[in-house]
């Protein structure tokens, strides 16, 4: 990987969501033989340039001002690529790297390259004193077609570019020019690299929640090393534990039943008012002794023969009347 340290350019902090513009993601094309496309550009008289409103705003310092930006500098602490982007590249300072970083890390930081989906972290040759490699994203068409944007001073034209493309074009021979051919077999398009770095002590906090309780309980969960009598537990509470949870049929056949059960109670209490009430609309009277009973029909409860009743107080008793002779 080439050594391409440039001096540590801090643009500020970016700790809130950037939406990389849908006006940036054009690829801007030079000319009809050039085998590189750019995005983050705009037209002006020049030309093409890099169009700065792509980048998220700087906060320290005047950069980001002047064109072109060749990098532009990182964005410290940064803890999230911009929305539109994703984290294509990383690197720890003194450990490890999956790719040298234009700006270069300190102990403990953590760098971060974003790129939008699907490009790689890559870099680009420049002619300038200050830089000989900047860092940028790299996407690599080889067949296909894809639009592109092309400047006429300031104005913009919209065309559509077919890969692999052969373009005529004319060239001076002697006193007269003549047609040549160019074949452009692939083009390869650049996008901003947005280089966040971040310390451990930027990432958000953690949102667990410590609880005090006497002892463990049953549905609670120790914190590593904590022990089943210490007052110190941490209560997770999972938004679903299907350990624990009752399937559809059981939670169904417990609802049949309790239903079932209030239906035979509400007819046992009807069945006690009714035989209460039919019971309090039946005939008592006096008899000798001074206790009460029913009134019953003596056409339909006679004694057997040869019985009768000695009413001399209760208990009433039947005998067996003497005979004759």
């Amino acid at each position: 990987m080439p050594n391409m340290t440039s001096a540590r350019d801090n643009l500020g902090p970016l700790v809130t969501p950037f939406t990389y513009p849908s006006t940036c993601t054009s690829a801007f094309l030079d000319c009809s033989t050039c085998s590189d496309a750019w995005q983050a550009q705009t037209c002006s008289d020049n030309g093409t340039q890099d169009d700065s409103d792509c980048w998220p705003p700087p906060i320290n310092g005047n950069l980001l001002t002047s064109v072109p930006i060749f990098g532009g500098g990182f964005y410290s602490p940064g803890i999230s690529c911009p929305v539109g982007y994703v984290s294509a590249c990383s690197a720890t300072g003194g450990g490890h790297t999956s790719y040298s970083f234009q700006y270069d890390l300190l102990e403990a930081e953590t760098a971060i390259g974003c790129c939008p989906s699907g490009y790689t972290c890559g870099y680009i040759s420049v002619a300038t004193g200050k830089y000989n490699k900047v860092q940028t994203c790299l996407s690599m068409i080889s067949t296909g077609q894809f639009s592109a944007i092309q400047c006429h001073g300031s104005t913009t034209i919209l065309t559509q570019q077919t890969i692999p493309a052969t373009v005529a074009v004319s060239v001076t021979a002697t006193t007269s020019y003549v047609t040549a051919y160019v074949i452009v077999q692939t083009m390869t398009i650049k996008a901003p690299l947005f280089q966040i770095i971040h310390k451990s002590t930027d990432l958000p906090k953690s949102t667990s929640t410590i609880i005090t309780t006497p002892t463990s309980q049953p549905g609670t969960s120790l914190a590593t090393g904590a022990k089943a009598g210490s007052t110190s537990t941490l209560i997770t509470t999972p938004t679903s534990q299907s350990g624990n949870s009752l399937s559809t049929g059981a939670k169904a056949g417990i609802g049949v039943g309790a239903a079932a059960g209030g239906l035979v109670l509400i007819g046992a209490a009807i069945f006690m008012l009714f035989w209460r009430h039919k019971m309090a609309q039946r005939p008592f009277r006096l008899i000798a002794g001074g206790s009460h009973e029913l009134a019953i029909d003596a056409s339909k409860a006679e004694l057997p023969p040869g019985h009768a009743i000695l009413e001399a107080g209760a208990p009433k008793v039947y005998l067996p009347l003497a005979e004759l002779g």
